[in-house]
């Protein structure tokens, strides 16, 4: 993004007219080459989390969209490390072989889905809009 904003600013200055025909093959080269790599999702979450860049790369219109885009990746990613409480729960009980697993009385684990459940209502979205 750098490049082409500086070969931009050579190619609009009148004094440089010689090398407008190199700095146009330049830019179009630049966009060929790169222009999967500038427009994929994994490209601009990778740059947002960089502490260098974070926003400041994008122009100030994509500032919101591309929020929006990290928030749905890591409340993505937090799926995929967490599974549903109600499964892993019922996953432990029935390895335990306990048969009344959805009796909150009898289940003597009962006291982890509670626990679980309270710490899941906070919502990973909030965390991360609050950390940005």
């Amino acid at each position: 993004m750098g490049l082409q904003k500086k070969l931009q600013t050579f190619r609009d200055d009148e004094a440089l007219g010689v090398t407008k025909p190199l700095t146009e093959a330049l830019l179009n080269g630049t966009e060929t080459r790169f222009d999967k790599v500038m427009t994929s999702d994994n490209y601009r979450i990778a740059s947002v989390l960089h502490p260098k860049f974070k926003l400041a790369f994008l122009p100030v219109e994509d500032h919101i969209q591309c929020k929006e885009l990290l928030l749905s990746y890591v409340e993505r990613v937090h799926r995929e490390l967490h599974p549903p409480v109600m499964a892993a729960a019922s996953a432990s009980a029935s390895s335990l072989g306990n048969t009344d697993a959805g009796d909150d009385e009898n289940d003597l684990y009962s006291f982890l889905r509670k626990s679980h459940q309270s710490q899941s209502e906070n919502s990973v979205s909030d965390q991360v809009c609050n950390s940005i």
